[in-house]
């Protein structure tokens, strides 16, 4: 891999205020409320860490906000950009939340504040995703999946044909996330996955 210089910033007891940490200045100890931007040596490989963030994955959200702490923090030892989204479904909107950007430090408040919610719709999760990707060299970029591989929603699976719109759940919600990820796959763009799961779930995967 080729290196490049890019922007970094780190939280220091001097430097640009951070309004949200503004607060903690009237705690003992507490001063790193600043920000500073500098440059340093960045890999030409970058990595995206989507995380599902559906109520099914309540009992690993603490599991989940560790693992992905450990990664970017180990990434950003090797001056690898990472980026950290979180998505889930709420009512008739799937939402996707960047808990970490490329240029940001991580952050225990940011990753931290990852929490499991609603649905998860993970075809129209991943469509939105694609338009994240418009900036970034995809023959040089990794995007990793935490999930539990059951995308569910109380929502119909539309279909195309005049017969009876499908629950999206199991094998017919699995092979509609399939084809939009098919579809970024096609662009170039690698994929891995981590799965968070029981055993009983595991007919629910492809």
């Amino acid at each position: 891999l080729t290196a490049s210089l890019s922007s970094y910033k780190f939280i220091a007891d001097h430097g640009d205020l951070i309004g949200s940490l503004a607060r903690k200045s009237q705690l003992p100890n507490e001063n790193h409320i600043f920000s500073v931007k500098t440059l340093r040596e960045s890999s030409s490989m970058s990595i995206d860490l989507l995380l599902d963030g559906s109520a099914s994955l309540l009992g690993f959200q603490e599991d989940i906000a560790i693992q992905a702490y450990i990664l970017a923090k180990s990434l950003e030892e090797c001056n690898i950009p990472l980026r950290i989204t979180a998505y889930c479904s709420v009512e008739d909107y799937t939402i996707l939340t960047i808990l970490k950007d490329f240029d940001d430090s991580p952050s225990q408040d940011d990753i931290f504040s990852y929490h499991a919610q609603g649905r998860n719709r993970d075809g129209l999760a991943y469509k939105a995703f694609g338009t994240l990707l418009e900036d970034v060299d995809l023959n040089r970029h990794l995007l990793l999946i935490m999930t539990d591989s059951n995308p569910r929603d109380l929502k119909a699976l539309y279909t195309d044909s005049f017969g009876p719109n499908k629950s999206y759940e199991g094998q017919d919600a699995l092979f509609e996330s399939k084809k939009e990820l098919d579809k970024i796959r096609k662009k170039g763009l690698d994929l891995a996955a981590i799965i968070n799961t029981k055993a009983d779930d595991d007919k629910n995967q492809v």
